[in-house]
């Protein structure tokens, strides 16, 4: 055999491995994918990501199966996700609090949102609830801020840790509010609420899921929510700009879908398309809304474009007050 045989017999064969073959994208997926989930089993968000997985396994004959991978506020999963192949196998639930904004935390972070994770799709997004205590003697956010002013200090705001989302968005509000109130963490979201409702904290930062019962069953007093507009779900409760007139809040948490950095952009169109046509389906619509969830219908690029603009809300803040959990 001459050398110029050789030569195209080796070209030949690297044309035919599968990583260079546009056909190894177009075979996918010939096996269940693997949807590591960086938290604990039995939240809200469960029967939500298996009624997404069973539509999904319709549609391109392989289920997804949900690896709970829970710890260090998400970091562990997220980071199991970072290092496993980019073959379109692999895929991570993602919270702009644990991919985004845990991570800052650190000194030296296990992974970047932007740098080691490719966008699929943004599911939704739902904003804080500002609840009370029911007997804090306000019944609006002006009458929290005044109330804040002339007692600095001596109010204090519930969290589920230093550097949580809640913990976050209190601080935010702080800020923006210009009023000093003392930061309570506790150890899970049952015993912050549990404090608000027994007064023994003033106030908390809670999902409209969670704290829409013990609202409606006279236990707290919900004064606002953080998003941009106001929720379906709680039509009579104003937003935080309008409320108290702090222009352009808008603090909110996101649920997404990521993959490994590197994944096949066909791989990751598909998964984008497949799963934003399900999640518009109207039986998952009124499911979000009645959770107060904001569907965002959008693909890879708005995903992009929307961690390059938040990331710096929440990166100025934990630098302007120094918080580290190391």
């Amino acid at each position: 055999m001459n050398r110029r045989t050789l030569i195209q017999g080796a070209a030949a064969s690297v044309l035919a491995t599968p990583l260079a073959s546009p056909s190894h994208a177009q075979a996918w997926p010939t096996k269940p994918i693997r949807l590591i989930f960086p938290f604990g089993a039995g939240v809200q968000s469960d029967p939500f990501l298996r009624l997404i997985g069973q539509r999904l396994h319709e549609s391109i004959g392989q289920p997804w199966v949900i690896d709970y991978k829970p710890g260090a506020t998400g970091m562990i999963g997220s980071t199991a996700a970072k290092i496993a192949p980019p073959d379109g196998y692999t895929l991570l639930f993602a919270a702009n609090s644990s991919l985004v904004i845990s991570p800052m935390l650190l000194r030296k972070p296990p992974y970047d949102a932007q740098r080691d994770f490719t966008p699929v799709t943004m599911l939704l997004r739902y904003p804080f609830y500002l609840v009370v205590s029911k007997d804090l003697p306000v019944r609006s956010v002006p009458e929290l801020i005044a109330l804040a002013k002339a007692r600095p200090g001596k109010l204090n705001v519930a969290s589920i840790g230093q550097g949580s989302g809640t913990h976050l968005i209190a601080e935010l509000f702080k800020a923006r509010a210009g009023v000093d109130i003392t930061h309570v963490p506790y150890k899970a979201a049952s015993a912050a609420v549990l404090a608000v409702s027994t007064g023994e904290a003033d106030m908390y930062f809670d999902s409209v899921s969670s704290a829409l019962p013990l609202v409606h069953a006279g236990k707290v007093r919900a004064l606002a929510v953080t998003g941009p507009r106001r929720l379906p779900i709680v039509p009579d409760t104003p937003t935080l700009a309008e409320a108290a007139n702090l222009t352009g809040f808008d603090a909110t948490i996101w649920w997404g879908i990521v993959a490994p950095a590197g994944t096949p952009e066909p791989i990751v169109r598909r998964l984008s398309d497949e799963i934003l046509r399900i999640v518009a389906m109207p039986d998952l619509k009124a499911r979000m809304d009645s959770q107060g969830w904001e569907p965002i219908g959008q693909g890879p690029e708005h995903f992009a474009d929307y961690l390059r603009t938040e990331t710096p809300q929440w990166a100025d803040l934990v630098k302007r007050l120094n918080i580290r959990t190391d």
